[in-house]
């Protein structure tokens, strides 16, 4: 798939590291190129790559096809042009990437709260970092030449070769050099109101070339879980990674030397004249719950009533000891929103957005982005992401033939199989 490396002329051909270019040599020069990368973006105090917007975007992606085509006709000399485009190199900036991946997988992607060291070195912030942009230029050339230096001369096997190469490269450059031209706007709607405007990142308003109009909202939530306070400070006891007790009628666990049974659980709960609570109507009401608490320490037993927390309602709490006893806020289980689009040619239709089923109109992806938390399932107010990328059918189409050439290597290397197992025969 790949052509021989010429050694490259050195007096003292020997022991010389350089002499053959192969996995050792591409990951230093890999990691030199990440070593780079870590001395720029700290030269410019944790600020990354600017991403060029269109025309300025597709200026630098026509020009930089011009030098991979040029590299790839001045590698037919061999030398440190050919050595680019092995596998050696791939595979070297492929683990790069997924080193860098893995920090964005593992520290949030936004910029922190107060000035570190890991946000100046673009750990905040990895896809728009200098090591990874210029460790992705590296992946693209090496691409890049490898595919011209195959397709010409075009020999048998090319199209299997070019489609799983061209459709990478496509897809890693329309994500590269289109970034620039990205654009999300936030808008939030009420329920039974329409809006066409927007706001912008840095909180420009946007006019938008759609109009949304939230018909319903509605919100799922997980049973309320128990957490546990200090009476004296307020402090919060509960520590991640201890047990976390549901709230659902005969449910019972334990917290440390406090155990807890669940009795009965109302939604919406509305306070009686008894001292008790009855479920309502109200979908900004808080849960309450009738909990026994056991300290099996002092042997002291506590019954009564713990109420969350809500908009227009103070929590209530059940004191055992030092310890309050009450209802944690429920987590979101899923939520969405009935909206109707329309577009200014009169063209309108019903749509049901969630957090990851984004509804498409007039050029734009709208995703649902969050609701009123202060009110959970009784919010009337629905926020939306409204993300439009034009570089996208070029990525789409990258996938398509990356596929493609996946496959008909496959088939490929299944027919050549079977046609070497009839040979011997």
């Amino acid at each position: 798939m790949h052509e021989s490396i010429p050694d490259i002329p050195t007096r003292e051909r020997s022991g010389a590291f350089w002499v053959k270019f192969g996995g050792a040599q591409a990951a230093c020069a890999v990691g030199g190129l990440v070593a780079t990368g870590v001395a720029l973006q700290l030269a410019l105090d944790g600020r990354g790559v600017p991403a060029p917007a269109w025309p300025y975007g597709g200026a630098l992606l026509a020009a930089f096809c011009a030098l991979i085509a040029l590299a790839a006709r001045l590698s037919r000399a061999g030398g440190l042009l050919l050595a680019l485009s092995e596998v050696p190199v791939t595979l070297a900036c492929f683990g790069a990437l997924g080193a860098l991946g893995a920090v964005a997988g593992t520290l949030p992607q936004h910029p922190p709260a107060e000035p570190s060291l890991a946000a100046k070195l673009g750990a905040h912030a990895v896809t728009t970092s200098w090591p990874f942009v210029l460790t992705l230029l590296l992946l693209l050339t090496n691409l890049g030449i490898a595919l011209l230096r195959r397709i010409f001369p075009w020999r048998a096997g090319s199209a299997r070769f070019a489609l799983g190469h061209l459709g990478l490269w496509l897809a890693l450059a329309a994500g590269t050099f289109g970034s620039g031209d990205i654009e999300r706007v936030r808008l939030e709607v009420r329920e039974g109101a329409a809006t066409v405007h927007g706001v912008a990142p840095d909180g420009t308003p946007v006019e938008m070339p759609f109009g949304l109009r939230l018909l319903d909202f509605r919100l799922e939530e997980y049973p309320p879980a128990l957490t546990y306070l200090d009476t004296e400070n307020g402090a919060m006891l509960w520590q991640k990674g201890d047990p976390r007790l549901e709230v659902v009628p005969g449910a019972s666990g334990a917290w440390k030397h406090l155990r807890v049974e669940v009795e009965e659980v109302v939604p919406r709960a509305v306070a009686t004249p008894e001292g008790g609570y009855a479920a309502g109507v109200n979908p900004d009401a808080p849960s309450a719950a009738r909990l026994t608490v056991a300290d099996t320490v002092s042997g002291k037993t506590e019954r009564g009533w713990v109420v969350g927390g809500a908009a227009e309602t103070l929590p209530k709490s059940l004191v055992v000891g030092r310890v309050a006893v009450t209802l944690a806020k429920p987590r979101p289980k899923s939520f969405l929103s009935q909206v109707t689009l329309f577009t200014p040619d009169g063209a309108s239709r019903d749509a049901t957005i969630e957090v990851n089923a984004p509804a498409s109109v007039a050029g734009w992806r709208v995703y649902q982005l969050g609701y009123d938390d202060k009110r959970g399932p009784g919010s009337d107010l629905s926020t939306f992401e409204a993300v439009r990328d034009p570089w996208l059918p070029a990525v789409y189409a990258g996938i398509f033939l990356l596929i493609a050439g996946a496959a008909g290597m496959i088939l490929g290397g299944s027919k050549a199989l079977f046609a070497e197992k009839e040979e011997t025969r």
